[in-house]
């Protein structure tokens, strides 16, 4: 597939169904090239004439409308968290076909990891294709803490996965996918370079750059958040002490939120429920942008130490636009002016910033691990 035909795929991707003549105006190309990319691709089984257009913008002969097909390319996504595994089916349009949810694996072995995201994928796809569909792989977005040990369990969950399943398996980290659900599907669409701050059980960052996902040597680029810290400070899952992610995470800011906000000290070694976890950080923002002083002086602190540390991110990567997402609900963006006055007064001299924030509602990190799949048939515009 060429680089034009992925560019009339994201323009059908990113505003639905148009014309050939929409088309044409929206690529500067003529009628006769538009022609050919259309009809190559309808013959591909990747779009489809969907009738005419009943409110066509121009006179004359009522144009047709093309469209993607609904279950053609297909990706599965995976997102796993500390609280379940959710999967779900898209395509191109980013339409949830199917969505499940599967118990915890994150207190696996890596053995039992692999054996346990087989069953759930193998127990997926035969309830979410249709007979003689297939998938065109499988995005998984799984965290570096979720991937701890001596050996890298990355490639061998791959490869195990792939030999079971006969599909192509992508790992990336939570952070990615979000960056990826962003660039496709989100506030970065026209951005050839950003990055996302990603802030959930773990903290760590998705960097794009020249509309390309950038990875690293081994698959950990964007692990800001590690590091740096005082030794005697709290151990952090990599085996260093005071990393800003043992300080700056959702389990400890819902903790904080029951002790301070709430005053129930007792709750605080009770287990982290999902749910209430989510709901509970969405009231600590909303109570922050209220006024209330414990809910705001909360978030003050931690954006504080999160500031400091995008500062210096932004100051090695030299790329001004910044996502911050986070599963905090609406009001989120009562961060935003702590993080971003922390982050412009340690920026070098001339250096810039934008910040924006983007609510990570589930199933945000399926969809853009499935994205991170599908991106193959897409192309900046």
């Amino acid at each position: 597939m060429n680089d034009r035909e992925k560019r009339i795929l994201t323009l059908l991707s990113k505003y639905g169904a148009l014309s050939k003549r929409q088309l044409a105006e929206k690529e500067r190309i003529s009628w006769g090239t538009i022609f050919k990319l259309v009809t190559r691709l309808e013959n591909a089984g990747f779009v489809k004439n969907i009738g005419i257009d009943a409110h066509p913008d121009t006179t004359g002969k009522d144009p047709h409308l093309y469209d993607l097909v609904e279950r053609y390319p297909l990706a599965i996504g995976i997102d796993v968290s500390s609280s379940a595994v959710t999967m779900v089916l898209t395509n191109l349009k980013k339409t949830i076909l199917h969505q499940k949810t599967f118990p915890p694996v994150d207190k696996l072995s890596n053995a039992e990891l692999q054996r346990a995201l087989g069953e759930y994928c193998a127990r997926f796809l035969e309830q979410a294709l249709l007979a003689e569909e297939r998938a065109c792989g499988i995005g998984l977005g799984l965290s570096l803490s979720c991937r701890r040990g001596k050996s890298p369990v990355a490639p061998r969950l791959i490869k195990g996965l792939e030999k079971a399943l006969g599909i192509p398996v992508h790992i990336e980290s939570p952070a990615c996918c979000a960056a990826v659900f962003q660039k496709w599907h989100g506030k970065a669409f026209t951005l050839p370079e950003f990055v996302v701050i990603a802030l959930r059980e773990s903290l760590s960052a998705g960097i794009f750059w020249q509309n390309n996902l950038l990875h690293g040597a081994r698959g950990m680029a964007g692990e800001f958040a590690h590091g740096g810290g005082d030794e005697s400070d709290a151990p952090c899952w990599c085996g260093q002490r005071g990393c800003l992610e043992t300080q700056i995470n959702a389990d400890r800011l819902y903790r904080q939120y029951l002790e301070q906000v709430r005053k129930e000290s007792a709750i605080s070694s009770a287990p982290l429920s999902d749910a209430d976890r989510r709901i509970g950080l969405a009231v600590l923002c909303s109570m922050a942008k209220a006024g209330q002083t414990d809910a705001a002086t909360i978030i003050r602190s931690a954006a504080a130490h999160l500031g400091k540390r995008i500062a210096a991110l932004v100051n090695l990567l030299d790329i001004p636009d910044l996502i911050f997402a986070s599963d905090f609900g609406a009001d989120g963006d009562v961060w935003l002016p702590a993080l971003s006055a922390e982050i412009h007064r340690r920026l070098l001299p001339g250096a810039q910033c934008t910040l924006m924030y983007a609510p990570m509602e589930a199933p945000l990190i399926a969809l853009g691990a499935a994205l991170s799949v599908l991106q193959t048939f897409l192309s900046p515009l």
